[in-house]
């Protein structure tokens, strides 16, 4: 029906622009550019706006991904490939991959399975227990594979996790606690206790002083001159 296309229409729509700005950071980090300034640049365009242009580690939830590859099936069903919205769902699959590749990079791939790292964010989105389709699951899973200690912290979905994962990984109350003895923290979800945090008291938990931030919450710069080594999506370490 003309509603159900509407529907997929809308959230696909937005979805595009998430996959989008996400590419587009990606390319800019090659480039030693800021997607920060491009994104504010565009974002005043009246024909973009600002809305749905925040790169991170890709969208979740029971929408977004739901519609999408709905409409990819539809397609198919009647002959018809939409490479344009294959493409959208390839680039949200590869974003989440990002933080595990950094997190190799920075300590060594050969050196994964005696590290241990602390995860901030579990919800596909702060303000909700919801983790379907959270990317942070999917990092989870990898890291796991790669013989690393998880440890993580969620305002509001630690238990819901917990259960997806048992005694595989160690589920926190309290957000520093998780960083115990951890070789990185890895930031996944947006929460607002999140954005401004005791960096003295991370750096003296933390056995290094590496964060990985899949929501580019903090200013690279306020970082360097704290002494961590930080990574952001689409902004020059």
């Amino acid at each position: 029906s003309a509603a159900e296309a509407i529907k997929y229409a809308a959230n696909i729509m937005l979805a595009g622009r998430i996959s989008l700005i996400n590419e587009l950071a990606n390319i800019c980090q090659l480039l030693g550019v800021d997607i920060n300034d491009v994104r504010r640049g565009i974002g005043y365009d009246h024909r973009i706006g600002f809305e749905f242009l925040y790169p991170g580690i890709g969208f979740g939830g029971s929408c977004l991904p739901k519609d999408l590859n709905a409409m990819i099936r539809l397609a198919g069903n009647h002959g018809y490939r939409a490479r344009l919205l294959e493409a959208i769902a390839e680039v949200n699959h590869d974003q989440r991959l990002l933080p595990a590749q950094w997190l190799a990079a920075a300590i060594g791939e050969d050196k994964l399975s005696d590290s241990t790292v602390a995860i901030w964010g579990l919800s596909y989105k702060p303000g909700t227990d919801d983790i379907r389709e959270a990317p942070a699951l999917e990092l989870i899973d990898q890291l796991l594979q790669a013989g690393v200690t998880v440890r993580v912290h969620d305002p509001a979905a630690n238990a819901a996790v917990c259960a997806v994962f048992a005694d595989r990984i160690r589920c926190f109350d309290d957000q520093y606690q998780s960083l115990e003895g951890a070789d990185a923290l890895l930031i996944c979800t947006e929460w607002g206790p999140f954005r401004r945090p005791d960096f003295a008291r991370i750096k003296a938990l933390l056995r290094r002083p590496l964060i990985i931030d899949g929501r580019n919450l903090f200013e690279p710069q306020l970082l360097a001159d704290l002494g961590f080594e930080y990574h952001s999506v689409g902004r020059p370490a």
